[in-house]
């Protein structure tokens, strides 16, 4: 389970603003992430990406697919715009998510060049939330390579559940499963579990503070990622290997609706 101290708890009772600007900023951003965390240090996971060691191509959906290096953790910053949401690291605006559908049951998530790179499904009353990348519904192409991708999810059960692919460790890229429907629990849980990597999501109302753990075994915790609200429509957030920028946003719009 997860150690705390009044000492760490105090660090959350101030108000700071963090701007992704700097380097120093972005290390001061994670040491304060890090005044609450598992039993275990996390020492494999200490270093956070910098606006220098980071290169963003031209084409961005490619690289907001890309999982993060491996031992590293990139700094992200969500902002809430009237019906959507908006995705950036260091300044810069990656993508936009916007309610969408009958009944605003789903998310559509464009890239900053209106690019569509993904969905986000909420599904039985807001209780499950499915994630997909831009593909295609195999009800309306024949190619299997356009189909839409699984990306993970969250089930709002007795207890929040997260999981994502597991990543290829020779390409660095998730494996492929593209689903034809998603139904209730029976696909997600079901089919291809061999794939999949489950995750305990743990929530600090206090601070405003999420934070989801993969239990890889019984004396060891590493965090996925962790998100934090700084004021009405503001979130910081930190996340790492295995998932890539969409899934960060993916997860961290589902948890914020679970907040609200």
């Amino acid at each position: 389970m997860i150690s705390q101290s009044q000492s760490d708890l105090n660090q959350f009772s101030q108000a700071m603003d963090i701007s992704l600007n700097s380097v120093d900023q972005s290390q001061s951003l994670y040491q304060r992430f890090q005044g609450i965390n598992t039993e275990n240090n996390l020492d494999n996971q200490n270093e956070i990406i910098s606006v220098q060691s980071i290169r963003i191509p031209f084409n961005k959906v490619d690289f907001i697919q890309q999982p993060i290096q491996s031992k590293k953790i990139m700094p992200a910053q969500i902002k809430k715009i009237g019906n959507s949401y908006q995705f950036y690291i260091f300044d810069l605006l990656l993508m936009e998510a916007t309610k969408n559908g009958l009944l605003n049951q789903k998310y559509i998530i464009q890239s900053e060049s209106k690019a569509l790179v993904g969905k986000i499904k909420i599904l039985e009353s807001g209780k499950l939330f499915v994630f997909q990348d831009g593909g295609m519904s195999p009800k309306k192409c024949t190619n299997q390579s356009f189909y839409r991708k699984y990306l993970g999810s969250i089930c709002k059960n007795n207890e929040l559940k997260c999981h994502i692919p597991k990543i290829n460790q020779q390409n660095n890229q998730i494996y492929t499963y593209s689903p034809v429907y998603f139904k209730k629990n029976k696909e997600i849980i079901q089919q291809n579990n061999q794939f999949f990597e489950f995750y305990n999501i743990f929530k600090f109302q206090k601070e405003n503070l999420w934070s989801i753990f993969y239990k890889k075994e019984l004396t060891s915790d590493h965090f996925l990622i962790k998100i934090q609200k700084t004021d009405e429509n503001s979130y910081e957030v930190l996340y790492t290997t295995p998932i890539n920028h969409l899934q960060s946003f993916q997860i961290s719009i589902a948890l914020i609706q679970i907040m609200s």
